[in-house]
């Protein structure tokens, strides 16, 4: 707009101009024809004047104009445009210069202070021998100071540290005897011109340790015209010197703030090489740029791209050589041409952000631990999906049915009903196979009993649940019988029912106005079988997430932790840390059960396998000895006796078990479940202090398992690195032991007992020690407990390590009354519940 001003006025004044010649002109004409008349002269160019008036003159503004015209476009072709509201670089460093010019406090002149005419010295001499000398000096007009012992001695020009110096080379070897300092008393003010392209340009007074920056910025920085890059400092004799504040400003390179000295010029010139860089970076400014800047080196400047922003496209805008604009897109991936593409003065650079919309995503509704959105992933199921989100909600869901939404090419959507309960237990055909941007809503139990003449209200209300239907029935109606909403709710609500074209139709509404103001356009009437949610803020309604830290930690006690972010080595931190006496790498987490995806599963199975073992149990052995008695039922009475006894003693044996390692055997199954790549074997409750306090506070508390890290063997770095992966979750429970010092024998010995532990030494050293196996151990399956949880065979472990529990269990004699049909069909649902267990294992 100022150029198209500047040319208006310039045109007024030409146009002003060749009027007033033109006049002139005329007036010249006619008097020379009043001449010719008068001497009784004929003449043929009496009229070329007003030819030329009429012809020349319109010509001549015309060329103006176009003049006027091409350079107003070359300045544009330069210029940046500022519809974006940029400043210059660097203009947000003098945006307080009026504090510039408050008085300074007094400061001490440092060793590289250059001495000039006017500076006030103070001169401080001693000698061992006790003599003081202390004068005050002033450099006189010549740049000279009188000096006690030295005389008038030349500073002007030099430091104090090359004064001093100079001094000690004078002094020779009297200097060992004799000490002395000089110092500038004060520091004489010095007067500076900035001129240029400044916002104040003029004189300043300044302190005479002032530097380039300081004057400048006492000047208010330049104005939008001014450089940063091609600052001149002209000296008092003459030299010119070249300042680059961007190397300041950027890289903090404070050679570029030269020293001030009285008579010093400043010189701001003026620039048009420069450049706007808005849009995805850390500093959209406008940018001076030099010959030959590279596209890197400009975004370079402007702190590169934001996290998001898009690095295929930066848009850039030039002028060019017809005096046109053209747009260029550069793919800043691009090394090569990012390092080869060069800008030009009123390049307009913008870089874009990437699409906020999310692609590679699924969404879960419905009653399930964790919905929301969840990463999409190629061969992911519903099964999958639904234990990314923590699982199903048992006690709520309905495992009859559940829906996908699918999003089609032209907005429209498709839906796909499946059985949940299914597509749970690995059914191919139930657990369909799910697409980018599906949507999964599963369905409460209840919300399944459709009726004609109800209709359904859940989420932010007071009494949610079903309530007849009655004609005429509103929005507000419905709130009401509810009981009204509850404080954590949004106030929006989502009205879904079927349509006449069988398609599910969903409205949404303001629920708060619908109740303020009923029968008004958010007070929506209803339908039978209509069903309304109000939606509730979940961080409102949600409560603190806690765990229990106990054992060799400096801190005791429940913490709060956010399970989005905290880990387990977060949680240690936060406990203080370890106790001096603390065994990390024999740490116990332990889980509440419900928080595992596949509970339910488990639960099957480890009650099918607890059945077939009491079956097994039950059942009375006959040895091979007790086949040509006279008399069976002799022999069998026989059996059912020595079963008993075997039984109790078991019994006795386990319960010894059970205190020692904090499990039954019954517990051994040790169904494991992937989670974080660790396993996490059923082991409620492995330390006893923990069990009590469970039973003290509770019998309904949850069942716990415990969490396999297998830390045994790690070093300190490697065990913070694994716990940082590991993430707390609501209710769970961490124990750190202290040192172990011992190693427990447990199960078919002749004397189970906890021995010290002594270093190299084999499982089969501490099983001698407990008197040697006894008549019932199974010698084959003997298997060691780590201090970490984790389990081995006799035969994967050479030597025993503090903390470990070698476990013998009974032999299970084969029962002789199973036939071979029995046989097989025991093997049979073994082989079944195995194949079930290793499916659930691998999903």
């Amino acid at each position: 707009m100022k150029y198209r001003f500047l040319s208006a006025v310039l045109c007024t004044v030409m146009i002003f101009n060749i009027a007033f010649e033109a006049s002139a002109q005329s007036m010249f004409s006619e008097k020379s024809k009043s001449r010719q008349n008068m001497a009784g002269r004929t003449t043929s160019y009496s009229r070329e004047p007003e030819l030329r008036g009429d012809a020349y003159y319109e010509q001549r503004i015309a060329e103006l104009k176009n003049e006027l015209a091409q350079k107003e476009r070359r300045l544009e072709a330069t210029a940046v445009s500022n519809e974006k509201g940029l400043k210059n670089f660097g203009a947000n460093f003098f945006a307080n210069y009026e504090n510039a010019l408050l008085p300074l406090p007094d400061t001490a002149a440092p060793e590289n202070y250059v001495l000039s005419k006017g500076d006030d010295l103070t001169f401080f001499a001693w000698s061992d021998m006790g003599d003081v000398t202390y004068e005050e000096t002033r450099v006189n007009g010549e740049g000279q100071a009188y000096l006690p012992m030295f005389g008038v001695v030349p500073v002007a020009g030099k430091t104090i540290k090359a004064v001093e110096a100079n001094l000690r080379a004078m002094l020779g070897d009297r200097a060992k005897n004799l000490k002395f300092s000089l110092a500038v008393k004060s520091i004489k003010p010095v007067q500076v011109f900035v001129a240029g392209e400044v916002n104040n340009p003029g004189s300043i007074v300044v302190s005479g340790l002032t530097t380039a920056f300081s004057v400048l910025y006492s000047a208010g920085g330049p104005n939008s015209n001014g450089s940063l890059r091609n600052i001149m400092l002209v000296t008092s004799s003459g030299e010119v010197k070249k300042i680059d504040f961007y190397k300041y400003f950027l890289n903090g390179d404070k050679s570029q703030d030269l020293p001030i000295k009285s008579g010093d010029t400043l010189f701001v010139p003026a620039t048009s090489k420069k450049v706007s860089i808005a849009g995805s970076v850390l500093r959209p400014a406008i940018y001076e740029i030099y010959d030959g800047m590279t596209l890197s080196k400009a975004l370079e400047m402007a702190g590169g791209l934001q996290p998001g922003a898009r690095v295929s496209r930066v848009s850039i805008k030039r002028w060019s050589q017809d005096e046109r604009r053209k747009t260029f897109d550069v793919d800043t991936s691009n090394l090569s041409t990012m390092s080869t593409f060069k800008v030009l003065p009123g390049d307009e650079i913008e870089a874009y952000m990437g699409s906020q919309k999310l692609t590679n995503s699924l969404l879960i509704t419905g009653p399930v631990a964790l919905p929301g959105y969840y990463s999409f992933a190629e061969g992911m199921t519903v099964k999958d999906l639904v234990a990314k989100a923590g699982g199903v909600l048992a006690h709520e869901v309905s495992y009859k049915t559940g829906k996908i939404v699918r999003q089609l090419e032209g907005g429209k959507e498709q839906i796909i009903n499946f059985d949940l309960g299914a597509a749970l237990s690995g059914d191919a055909h139930s657990d369909r196979a799910l697409k980018e941007l599906d949507q999964v809503i599963l369905f409460e139990e209840k919300d399944i009993e459709y009726s004609e003449d109800v209709v359904r209200i859940g989420g932010g209300v007071v009494e949610p649940g079903k309530y007849r239907y009655f004609k005429g029935m509103r929005l507000s109606d419905l709130i009401s019988l509810a009981k009204g909403l509850k404080p954590e709710a949004f106030g929006e609500a989502e009205i879904s029912f079927v349509g006449s074209d069988g398609r599910m139709k969903i409205i949404r509404t303001d629920a708060k106005a619908a109740i303020s103001k009923p029968a008004g356009e958010n007070d929506i009437a209803l339908g039978a079988n209509y069903h309304v949610n109000i939606v509730v803020n979940y961080v409102a309604s949600r409560k603190p997430d806690l765990v229990t830290v106990k054992g060799a930690l400096r801190k005791n006690g429940v913490f709060a932790v956010d399970t989005s972010k905290d880990t387990l080595w977060d949680l240690i931190e936060r406990a203080g840390g370890f106790a001096k006496n603390a065994y990390p790498q024999g740490l116990m987490l332990f889980r509440k059960k419900e928080s595992l995806g596949n509970a339910i599963q488990l639960k099957i199975i480890n009650d099918s396998f607890g059945l077939l073992a009491e079956q097994l149990n039950a059942q009375p052995v006959i040895n091979e000895e007790d086949k040509d008695s006279n008399s069976f039922s002799e022999a069998l009475a026989k059996a059912e006796k020595e079963n008993r006894e075997k039984t109790q003693e078991m019994k006795a044996v386990q319960r010894d078990e059970s205190l020692l390692l904090g499990f039954s055997k019954s517990d051994m199954t040790n169904i494991s479940v992937p989670e974080f790549g660790k396993n996490i074997e059923k082991s409620p409750n492995p330390f006893l202090p923990l069990e009590t306090e469970v039973k003290e506070e509770s019998s309904k508390d949850p069942e716990f398992v415990r969490i396999v890290l297998f830390t045994a063997s790690l070093k300190m770095k490697e065990l913070e690195k694994l716990l940082k992966d590991v993430k707390m979750y609501d209710g769970d429970r961490l124990y750190i032991p202290e040192v172990p010092t011992t190693v427990t024998v447990v199960g078919q010995v002749m004397q189970p007992s906890t021995q010290a532990y002594k270093a190299r030494r084999t499982p089969g050293h501490y099983i001698r020690s407990s008197g040697g196996y006894n008549p019932f151990a199974d010698r084959r399956r003997t298997f060691i407990v780590k201090v970490d949880g984790n389990i081995k065979r006799q035969g994967e472990v050479k030597y025993i390590e503090p903390g470990d529990v070698v476990v013998i269990p009974a032999r299970i004699d084969t029962p002789k009354k199973y036939t071979l049909k029995d046989y097989s069909s025991l093997a049979s649902i073994i082989g079944s519940l195995a194949m079930t267990y290793k499916v659930i294992n691998d999903n």
